[in-house]
């Protein structure tokens, strides 16, 4: 006796491929587009925000032009041995040793260590100092300033705890020649006289 299956038979359940045609063509024929054919959009224009004009001050014409002078400042981890040479302000918190010249103010810090010969404007020192200094303005020596070393400047200030060892010379560069052709025609009428 034959086996009836009493499964119904089942569909498969993979799609055929679908076939494919082939499909021909017309060539297609392109042609270099010329700049002048193109035309850039219109974009709205912002209208110019107002202007203000207003006259720059008139200088007169006798008043010298400042120029800003800066500031250099030694730190108190910095050791510099040559010479300086500076048109700024400079203030020494470090060590220096050898020449410091400089056409305007040099202070000399609290911490400050300098074995040179310095020769400013003007010259503060409130630290340590051997070597001789030359101001064409003044020398101040702080309350804590120790200086070994001979001082020339027509203006001094020495505070009372202050420390110093060497001469003092207050000519100023200007006046000196004057002062020695003076000396000069002293000597030589009291030469005249005896």
């Amino acid at each position: 006796m034959p086996v009836s299956n009493p499964f119904p038979q089942a569909t498969p359940l993979i799609p055929e491929k679908p076939k494919l045609e082939t499909v021909k063509l017309d060539p297609v024929k392109l042609e270099p587009v010329k700049p002048e054919s193109i035309k850039p959009e219109a974009r709205p224009v912002a209208p110019a925000a107002p202007t203000v004009s207003i006259p720059a001050p008139e200088i007169p014409k006798s008043a010298p032009i400042a120029r800003s002078i800066g500031k250099t400042l030694i730190g108190n981890s910095v050791i510099i041995r040559g010479d300086i040479t500076s048109e700024e302000n400079l203030q020494i918190e470090g060590v220096v040793d050898g020449s410091i010249e400089s056409s305007n103010d040099v202070h000399v810090g609290v911490e400050g260590r300098v074995n040179a010969t310095i020769r400013a404007k003007n010259i503060v020192i409130h630290g340590r100092v051997i070597g001789d200094i030359a101001a064409s303005n003044r020398v101040e020596l702080a309350p804590s300033a120790l200086l070994q070393g001979n001082i020339r400047a027509p203006k001094l200030a020495i505070a009372e705890t202050a420390l110093f060892k060497g001469s003092i010379d207050m000519q100023s560069r200007e006046t000196s020649p004057v002062r020695e052709s003076k000396e000069k025609n002293v000597t030589a009428l009291e030469t005249v006289e005896k």
